[in-house]
């Protein structure tokens, strides 16, 4: 029988309540403790961005798996897995670097509109969906324009404008601007996987005894420009890595998929 959209909506609704309240019970005993720690404000949330990664992971791949150390460095995390002890390093894997650097300018500039905006009355509230050109400037004169622009155009003084093409409002409690830009993604290739775990491999600690094994998970994010792609090269996903990680995870956070590399030790 075919299902009703009502009901796969339904399902879908509740895998993602339970993967939540699954991951939140591995993870939220580390958040505590790395919360409360003297860790700089950004080195607390790249380990909570982390902790949050390694639940993903440890629901998809096997629920099982137990954080033994949650707060070391070098690599990631040690976890137990089938009366082992593993090292876990984990990677963002980005596929397209000049888009990441558009990225991180577009995300400064686009929290100094926010922080501007916050500080006026409640009219302000709302969801920003910017419009902008795929080879927009972002020289210091291009970003100063486009804050202009932007500001211009929310306060109704005119529609669009000379670079920003558009600015939709959704209703929201807080104040978020995010870019809606058509853009072409390309191939996951095997020069960029071997790029980051030549980067990570640094991380593998000189004294193996304390491991079993030590495991690489590059995290694919999916939802920006830099971390998206169409397909996936046969030679990353068939051919074998030569390595000193005895395991190698990609894990495409949104899409909930994992897939192991091939790997030979070094």
């Amino acid at each position: 029988m075919k299902k009703e959209l009502s009901d796969i909506i339904s399902e879908g609704l509740i895998k993602m309540a339970m993967e939540k309240s699954f991951v939140h019970g591995k993870i939220d005993p580390w958040i505590e403790r790395i919360s409360s720690s003297h860790k700089s404000d950004n080195e607390r949330k790249q380990k909570i961005k982390e902790l949050i990664d390694l639940g993903k992971f440890i629901y998809l791949f096997n629920q099982n798996i137990a954080i033994v150390d949650g707060f070391r460095e070098r690599p990631d995390f040690t976890i137990a897995f089938e009366n082992r002890v593993v090292g876990l390093e984990l990677s963002d894997l980005v596929i397209r670097q000049d888009e990441k650097e558009k990225e991180g300018i577009l995300k400064k500039m686009f929290e100094q509109i926010k922080n501007d905006l916050s500080k006026h009355d409640s009219q302000y509230k709302g969801i920003y969906s910017v419009g902008l050109p795929s080879n927009v400037d972002l020289s210091s004169a291009g970003r100063q324009l486009i804050k202009t622009e932007i500001r211009n155009i929310i306060d109704g003084k005119y529609s669009h404008g000379t670079v920003v093409n558009k600015v939709r409002k959704t209703p929201h409690t807080g104040i978020h601007l995010y870019c809606s830009q058509a853009h072409t993604v390309g191939s996951l290739n095997r020069s960029t996987v071997e790029a980051s775990i030549m980067n990570k491999e640094k991380n593998i600690p000189n004294e193996t005894s304390l491991f079993s094994e030590v495991w690489l998970v590059m995290v694919i994010g999916g939802a920006q420009t830099s971390e998206d792609y169409s397909y996936i090269e046969e030679s990353v996903s068939d051919s074998i890595f030569v390595t000193k990680f005895n395991r190698i995870f990609l894990l495409n956070f949104f899409k909930s998929e994992i897939m192991e590399l091939r790997t030979q030790a070094t």
